[in-house]
């Protein structure tokens, strides 16, 4: 466990070297409009996992009223069931496969997808230019074009890995524990957050 371990460290200290590269692109200095795209982006990541920590709370309280009981009759529950259909609506996952979430932010994130490609290729063709003419003499145009073309695809598509993929996962954890905790215990909550590092970690 150690050595893999130890293996993993530098790995893992190279994604954070790239993402805090990628934090430059991705919070706009001087525009206030994508910086709020953004922001918006996030507050709409924590919403959509608080709504899906509810998900099973209204599934058992909707079965728990259509169970026959010796003391209560079966009843249905017409607002706890709308409630769950609205959550699984806005939040997507396993009902509707987008959601309205996942549509909105996007959406919003489309702009700020838009602003990192033209400031990446504006970047990359400055560089390109400043190069001497004995190195553009000895490479094809069509090569370099392709080769810009996959380096800020590639770049977006971590940027957008990191932003609906990597921070959900993380927030869903925070979410899990902080309920873990509350639900049964303190004690309860690290176990699972102790397993959860050594999983990621390993």
């Amino acid at each position: 466990m150690t050595m893999t371990m130890c293996g993993t460290t530098p790995i893992m200290m190279s994604y954070l070297r790239s993402f805090r590269k990628m934090l430059y692109y991705l919070w706009p200095t001087g525009k206030p409009f994508l910086q709020l795209n953004l922001i918006l982006c996030l507050l709409l990541i924590v919403v959509g996992r608080v709504a899906n920590l509810f998900v099973p709370i209204l599934f058992k309280r909707i079965v728990d009223h259509l169970t026959p009981n010796d003391n209560l009759p079966i009843t249905l529950p017409y607002t706890l069931i709308l409630t769950y259909v609205g959550i699984r609506f806005v939040e997507g996952s396993g009902f509707t496969g987008i959601g309205l979430l996942n549509n909105i932010k996007d959406y919003l994130f489309m702009s700020l997808q838009q602003h990192l490609r033209k400031t990446i290729s504006v970047r990359l063709l400055r560089h390109i230019h400043s190069l001497s003419l004995r190195w553009h003499l000895s490479r094809k145009t069509g090569s370099v074009i392709r080769i810009i073309d996959r380096g800020t695809e590639s770049l977006r598509i971590v940027t957008q890995h990191l932003i609906f993929t990597v921070i959900p996962t993380i927030v869903d954890v925070l979410i899990a524990v902080n309920f873990f905790m509350v639900a049964f215990s303190i004690e309860f909550g690290c176990i699972i957050l102790t397993v959860l590092v050594f999983y990621i970690c390993k």
